[in-house]
């Protein structure tokens, strides 16, 4: 089956064309190195002006299956080092054999001690 990618559609409309390239450039490299199964891709980090982490990635749906992302476990590792765990929403369903980019927002409410059932990685 053959990955696509997808945009949400708040972010199809207001990405900026630089940050839409980037993205379509990572989607097409990460391509051939991914396995079945779901991947999330680490593309960049930002702070907002409450100091809240924001990590944006492309979430890789390699399965037959829809994705649904809901009160799900993520957590962001940078330099082999657990950072933060928060639970996390994606209002829209990730099709199968699709990839979509997003962005987790990690705030100090957010931060939990849980297990993840995902793993950002910054290496």
């Amino acid at each position: 089956m053959r990955q696509r990618l997808q945009f949400e559609s708040a972010w199809d409309k207001t990405i900026a064309t630089r940050d839409r390239e980037k993205i379509k450039k990572a989607f097409h490299g990460q391509l051939p190195q991914l396995n079945d199964g779901i991947h999330f891709s680490y593309l960049w980090k930002a702070k907002n002006h409450h100091n809240d982490l924001l990590i944006t990635v492309l979430i890789h749906n390699r399965t037959k299956s829809i994705l649904h992302l809901k009160n799900t476990s993520i957590s962001y590792t940078e330099h082999e080092q657990m950072t933060v765990t928060g639970h996390f929403d994606v209002p829209c369903d990730i099709g199968a054999y699709t990839t979509m980019p997003w962005t987790f927002i990690f705030t100090d409410k957010s931060n939990t001690q849980c297990t993840p059932d995902y793993q950002i990685d910054n290496l």
